[in-house]
């Protein structure tokens, strides 16, 4: 059994809600070779016993407290509801699971008052301290510790940023992550106790964000790549080996820079800066290039069909997702906005679907702008995709 040794760090069983706790006590009964093990007092009207479980025939019955001071008092209340059970439910023997130190004094009026009917055990404070660091993944789970030596990181502050652009309450986040406490998640993000590095690591797997930003902030947040359009079949590929969900392609309703995030999971994203703004007519050099631009929206629209997804941001939007200082999910989450079809739109030279005045409405009069530029190099674009798109 692999133990955690050498340390002079206390386990922190007080920052664990009274629930966790109980949780905790579970996990920890079924690791020290109790079989059969119930959690009672998850339902309330335990009677004394918040465990109860079985060891070699006999029934053993466990009673939780995570309190700051236990005296003989305590412990005499819950042995009389225990003592006051029908015999076939009374346990052949009783342990105390408490955070805090008991005395001898307390310890020795308990076991008077079971005398001969019950046998009565304690596993306190620097005994369950002890006990539970015999169980690394106990450790792991409730305080995620890899390690008690091992410094953790004061990343606090940045996971609650990355939660909230996620859209995600606490609980939900959590859950997401594998933890067992809520409470011990809050202290995390309230920089209460600091995030252990298996922690981080498991919050960059589901989440795509840096492992630096999150335990250093260094930025960038979310890391953004180039592609390079202007190869148009390589382009594409490089995005069908991604296996997107969704492909948004996004235009800064101010400058018309273009940006492209595919979604491989639910908030995973491949950022990806185009590089290219759809003012042409401001444009004073590389005007070979259009055409390359418009064959690689046909054929990421041909390629992916319904799942390329139309995005407006804004200019401050922009800037924060393609500059890595923002989660794309906070950005261009799940959905149809007014803007979803605007490649589709684009495309749409001959205005089959809308006449120029009411893209002009839409989007503004940018826009019929922009189809024309793709009017005037339509035999350059059919000649780089090979096929004849528009009749």
């Amino acid at each position: 059994m692999q133990t955690i040794t050498g340390t002079t760090h206390t386990l922190p069983f007080a920052k664990l809600a009274p629930g966790d706790f109980e949780r905790l006590c579970l996990w920890l009964v079924r690791r020290e070779g109790y079989e059969r093990a119930e959690h009672l007092g998850a339902a309330g009207s335990e009677q004394g016993r918040d465990i109860i479980a079985w060891r070699e025939g006999r029934q053993w019955a466990f009673q939780c407290k995570r309190v700051q001071d236990f005296g003989p008092k305590d412990a005499l209340v819950e042995i009389d509801k225990v003592l006051a059970l029908p015999q076939d439910q009374r346990p052949a023997e009783y342990v105390f699971i408490i955070t805090r130190n008991v005395s001898a004094n307390t310890r020795q009026q308990a076991r008077d008052r079971c005398a001969d009917q019950i046998g009565c055990h304690f596993w306190a404070g620097t005994e369950l301290d002890e006990m539970v660091k015999r169980h690394p993944d106990i450790v792991r789970e409730f305080f995620q510790l890899d390690d008690l030596e091992q410094g953790g990181f004061q990343a606090g502050e940045r996971l609650k940023k990355l939660r909230q652009e996620l859209s995600l309450k606490p609980s939900e986040f959590m859950e997401i992550l594998g933890l067992a406490s809520e409470t011990r998640y809050r202290t995390m993000e309230a920089g209460e106790s600091e995030c252990s590095r298996s922690l981080l690591e498991t919050v960059c797997a589901v989440s795509g964000v840096s492992l630096e930003w999150l335990k250093h902030g260094t930025e960038p947040e979310h890391a953004v790549d180039l592609l390079y359009w202007p190869r148009v079949s390589e382009a594409i590929q490089i995005l069908v080996d991604l296996s997107p969900e969704s492909v948004y392609v996004t235009y800064e309703q101010k400058n018309l820079h273009v940006g492209l995030c595919a979604q491989t999971d639910k908030f995973i994203y491949q950022v990806y800066d185009l590089n290219l703004s759809m003012d042409f007519w401001k444009w004073d050099e590389a005007f070979g290039y259009i055409p390359y631009f418009f064959a690689f929206l046909h054929s990421l629209q041909k390629t992916f069909d319904h799942r390329v997804c139309g995005r407006r941001i804004s200019p401050k939007n922009r800037r924060r997702l393609y500059g890595g200082k923002a989660h794309p999910y906070s950005i261009v989450p799940p959905g149809m906005p007014k803007f979803h079809y605007w490649v589709d739109d684009v495309l749409d030279i001959w205005h089959k679907r809308l006449n120029a005045e009411d893209y002009s409405r839409m989007y503004g009069k940018w826009f019929p702008r922009v189809q024309q530029e793709c009017r005037k190099h339509k035999t350059k674009i059919e000649e780089i995709i090979g096929e004849e798109i528009w009749r």
